[in-house]
């Protein structure tokens, strides 16, 4: 049986974050025991040789190490397995470079390169204090720092600022709602926000609300977050653009094209706008030796040095910031090809908002374009057809009327709500029955099940017609099946000839608060105004939430999607004053007077630019005769 600590580690079961190829061989490199976890930590070796390239190989990174070359929180580190992380302070005095690790927003650590001034501090958040022998009061940090004899108002999960060259503590910053943090931990990993509120679950995880600079909210647990800020403004410089696009957008989908080219579209309008904004990396110079053969022993000797630069941080070596395979996007109604109109779609972290969505019981609402005399294989007219038959004696015949249609249509909205009441356990005849059908539709308790609320028919030209639907769970074989029964109810079975449907079109008009107003077009794809429609849509989503009723379905008013911009403008801009302006006068820069001119001229001057029957000559002549 084996002894003693683990010396190995099988790639496959190293973290995620380390972000080791599967097929580079069949081990990882294990951290040694250290200052921080194996499952925190970035071990020196990835470090150099998989971020940095610096080394090529194990046994080049090992060299580099060996020479002293490197400096991890002011002391040299000569062990490449040495586990250096969260808030690590790594320099390389023979280049000059001062790095800091820190999550990027997608939960990695990421070479985040700093300043030497920023780099001679560095945060530790508190994770313990307690009283030692012949009572030293003591802190340890989250990087097994112990400090003895810390301020009196130092806490467990504040943060306190380090100087590396001495080890004391400079300043710290208390664990309060409103400052700065970065999730350390969790599915929230990477995240940076300001604090909300605290849940306190006594005997389990304490819950902190975060709410990051988008407006989007999440919780985590309190050993998750890190204090990196007093307010909103951080200690230290953050890497990258944070995870920011999180949220819901509602996108038109257009007809035929279909949900995956929407999503595609989405996915490279955010990678290419996101990319352009990142300002264009200058590649630093480095030494690289000149190798030729000697001409006796043919033997590869260094014969000088040349400067080039370092690609190995070029865009085509470590790939854009922001890659498809990284954004998650999902719909909310899983609609085919076939449907078009209004879409609502998560990204990243929205698509966790689905569920409460779907619990609010949205109803939805749709034209749908039916064109009778012939049946399709899959109830589409996009498909092969399967059945014809003759519309026009039908029609002759007076089976097939405005008036027929309609009364087919009220007989099925009749059997769907009474369907409601009985999905709902409700009696017919009693007085909650009663009260419930006065305020509204009811609640569906069976979430994604189809359920008609109102079926219109808005035009009639034979052989089509239109209708306008009104349902919740509903799905496009559902539509098909459905307009598959309008017209075998509307037939009759008389000289071999019977009424057969088929669905010409789908679209969606309204999905819950959203219309055609709050949706982006395909050719207003980009992040600018992706993120201007997650916003609006946050705001819509939080003013429908504080309405929902548990047992009915209320109509929701509409709501200007101006106001909603005025809203956004206004919290933006509310610290401004106004200044007075007179109503009668202009005010402009460079010190110029203007003096308030009459009413009379102002009114006078409008007339002759309407009438265009004075000359110049007799506009003047008159205004002078006003003045004097």
């Amino acid at each position: 049986m084996a002894r003693g600590p683990k010396r190995h580690l099988k790639r496959l079961a190293a973290p995620h974050h380390w972000m080791l190829d599967k097929l580079g061989g069949v081990f990882a490199p294990r951290p040694r025991c250290g200052p921080h976890k194996l499952r925190e930590s970035l071990p020196l070796i990835l470090f150099l040789r998989n971020r940095l390239k610096y080394a090529l190989t194990y046994r080049e990174a090992k060299l580099i190490c060996k020479q002293r070359l490197i400096k991890v929180d002011g002391k040299v580190r000569t062990d490449m397995r040495f586990p250096a992380g969260f808030m690590d302070v790594i320099r390389i005095d023979k280049t000059n470079e001062t790095f800091r690790l820190l999550y990027d927003a997608k939960g990695r650590y990421a070479t985040h390169r700093i300043t030497g001034a920023e780099g001679n501090f560095k945060l530790c958040k508190v994770v313990k204090k307690a009283v030692g022998p012949k009572g030293v009061p003591f802190i340890v940090t989250h990087d097994a720092r112990t400090i003895r004899y810390p301020d009196p108002h130092i806490k467990v999960n504040d943060t306190v600022i380090i100087d590396i060259s001495t080890g004391k503590v400079t300043d710290y910053v208390k664990f309060d709602q409103g400052n700065l943090c970065m999730v350390t931990g969790g599915h929230n990993m990477g995240r940076v926000g300001i604090v909300g509120h605290r849940e306190k679950h006594p005997g389990s995880f304490d819950i902190i609300h975060i709410k990051d600079i988008a407006g989007h909210s999440f919780a985590t647990r309190l050993s998750n977050v890190f204090i990196i800020g007093k307010g909103t403004t951080a200690l230290v410089s953050l890497p990258g653009p944070t995870k920011v696009l999180n949220g819901i957008i509602c996108v038109h989908i257009p007809a035929v094209e279909g949900l995956n080219y929407v999503k595609k579209r989405i996915v490279e309008a955010i990678c290419e706008g996101g990319n352009r904004s990142i300002p264009e990396i200058r590649l630093p110079v480095i030494n690289m030796p000149v190798v030729e053969a000697h001409h006796k022993s043919q033997a590869l000797i260094v014969v000088g040095w040349k400067k080039q630069s370092d690609y190995s941080l070029h865009p085509l070596v470590i790939g854009e910031p922001f890659r498809a395979e990284d954004i998650q996007i999902e719909e909310l109604h899983n609609t085919g090809n076939f449907s078009s109109g209004v879409g609502i779609f998560g990204v990243n972290n929205g698509c966790d908002q689905f569920d409460d969505i779907l619990s609010y019981g949205w109803l939805n609402e749709y034209d749908i374009r039916i064109k009778l005399g012939h049946s399709t294989t899959d109830g589409s007219n996009l498909s092969p057809v399967k059945e014809t038959c003759d519309f026009k004696l039908l029609y002759i015949l007076d089976h097939v009327t405005r008036h027929k249609i309609e009364e087919l249509l009220s007989i099925i909205e009749t059997r769907y709500k009474k369907l409601s009441f009985e999905l709902a356990n409700v009696d017919l005849q009693s007085q909650e029955a009663f009260e419930l059908s006065r305020k509204g539709p009811l609640r569906q308790r069976i979430l994604k099940a189809p359920m008609i609320y109102s079926i219109v028919l808005n035009s009639f030209n034979p052989p089509e017609f239109t209708l306008t639907l009104t349902s919740i769970g509903e799905t496009e074989t559902f539509f098909f099946d459905f307009v598959r029964e309008i017209g075998l109810n509307l037939g009759i079975f008389m000289f071999n000839h019977s009424t057969f449907a088929t669905c010409c079109g789908i679209k969606r008009r309204r999905a819950g608060p959203f219309d055609d107003r709050h949706s982006l077009l395909i050719k207003h794809l980009s992040v600018r105004n992706i993120m201007l429609n997650m916003a609006r849509s946050h705001k819509l989503i939080d003013y429908y939430r504080k309405n929902v009723n548990s047992n009915v379905i209320q109509k929701m008013d509409e709501i200007n999607i101006d106001e909603i911009s005025e809203n956004q403008l206004t919290e933006v801009l509310g610290d401004l004053q106004e200044a007075e302006v007179d109503e009668n006068c202009i005010q402009m820069s460079f010190d110029r007077e203007y003096t308030t001119i009459n009413n009379f001229l102002v009114i006078f001057s409008k007339f002759f630019l309407k009438t265009e029957c004075y000359s110049f000559r007799n506009f003047i002549s008159i205004f002078l005769i006003l003045i004097y």
